[in-house]
Parts: C-alpha cells; sequence; structure tokens
C-alpha cells in the first residue's frame, strides 16, 4: 500500500464551500516515499513544482562540481538525483504549506486512483477535511461474524 498527504489550499477550499467537485479541485494528493520523477529529472523536477530554494541549491553543487573531474562530477550528480528521489515529495509537501496549503489527512490505497477515490468520498461526507476535522478512515467488518452472519 501506499501513503498519501492530502493537502488542501487554505482559501480555496473556503471559496469552495459544501461543493465536492469544488472542495476536490482545491485538494492534492502527495505520495510519500521515494520520487523517480525527482530523482531522474533533478533539476526540471523542481522547476516544474516550483522550489526555489532546492534548487538554487542543487544549482550551486552541481555548478561548483563543475570543475572538478569527471569522478567527481558524477558522484556529486548521483548523489543530488539520490537526495532529490528520497527527500522530493517531502520537498514538494513544504513548498505547499509555504504557499498556502495544509495537510489535513493521510490516505493508504493501492494506487493514485484508489486514493482519488477515497479522497473523493471523504470529500462527500459532512465532515470532510476541507473543514479541518479530520476523517477516520471507515471501520472494517467484524470477520468471524460477518462469517456467521453469511453461513446463517
Amino acid at each position: 500500500m501506499r501513503i498519501y498527504s492530502v493537502m488542501i489550499h487554505e482559501t480555496a477550499a473556503k471559496s469552495a464551500g459544501s461543493d465536492p467537485a469544488r472542495r476536490a479541485q482545491a485538494a492534492r494528493l502527495v505520495k510519500e516515499g521515494f520520487s523517480w520523477p525527482a530523482f531522474f529529472l533533478g533539476p526540471l523536477w523542481l522547476l516544474w513544482h516550483r522550489l526555489w530554494r532546492p534548487l538554487v541549491i542543487v544549482m550551486v553543487v552541481l555548478l561548483a562540481t563543475g570543475t572538478a573531474p569527471p569522478l567527481v562530477q558524477s558522484l556529486a550528480s548521483l548523489a543530488v538525483s539520490l537526495i532529490l528521489g528520497f527527500e522530493g515529495n517531502g520537498l514538494l509537501r513544504a513548498g505547499l504549506e509555504r504557499r498556502g496549503w495544509r495537510e489535513v489527512a493521510v490516505i493508504a490505497a493501492h494506487d493514485r486512483d484508489e486514493a482519488e477515490l477515497r479522497l473523493a468520498a471523504m470529500l462527500t461526507e459532512a465532515h470532510g477535511p476541507a473543514d479541518g476535522r479530520p476523517t477516520p478512515p471507515p471501520a472494517a467488518p467484524d470477520a468471524p461474524a460477518a462469517a456467521a452472519q453469511a453461513g446463517a
């Protein structure tokens, strides 16, 4: 299972009111764990997500190693890629929080499509994450009781 953080933009969530479709547009899922796009695309990924501070740091490191021997350049590039891969989604969450987004829930799902379905279900509930209150996960049925009812 993958874990996704649900980020809601405060001003967009307030203007959306109780309309689930507009609330869904104000929400964003950010996956926990390794970011392959950040690993392979590095500075372009940072630029796409408007993460200016990490972009400047990465560019300084890469430019500083530009006159170093090729082995040092390769190791520095690999190190930057690994750091961005492991920390990319955390950097994205921090950047969103600086721009007025806040984490309101965490969703566990097998893939992004399932996470989006669970998000839609949460947003249609009366007390969804847009009004700031966490939504408890759905309760699992009691397996022995369910089996007894099925057999009866």
